[in-house]
């Protein structure tokens, strides 16, 4: 079904494959206010779990430093 509500999802989705929008798990691309190719990239868990990880983030995100986020498979978590 076709909906506003929907449609705005669809809108936050694209915007987050290019880099803006608000933070979220599916993000791949934080780039803020600027077009260039991010020059940090973040190694992170899939799952999350990584206390450093999130702490990093929080501070990109506050600073607004862009940054590209790599998924690695962590094996310690049992995953």
């Amino acid at each position: 079904l076709e909906s506003d509500a929907g449609a705005a999802l669809a809108a936050e989705d694209a915007l987050r494959e290019r880099g803006g929008g608000t933070l979220n798990a599916k993000c791949k691309l934080r780039l803020f206010d600027t077009e260039k190719e991010p020059r940090l990239i973040l190694y992170r868990d899939p799952s999350y779990w990584c206390p450093y990880c999130a702490k990093l983030s929080m501070q990109l995100e506050e600073k607004r430093i862009p940054y590209k986020i790599e998924m690695v498979p962590m094996r310690s978590y049992g995953i």
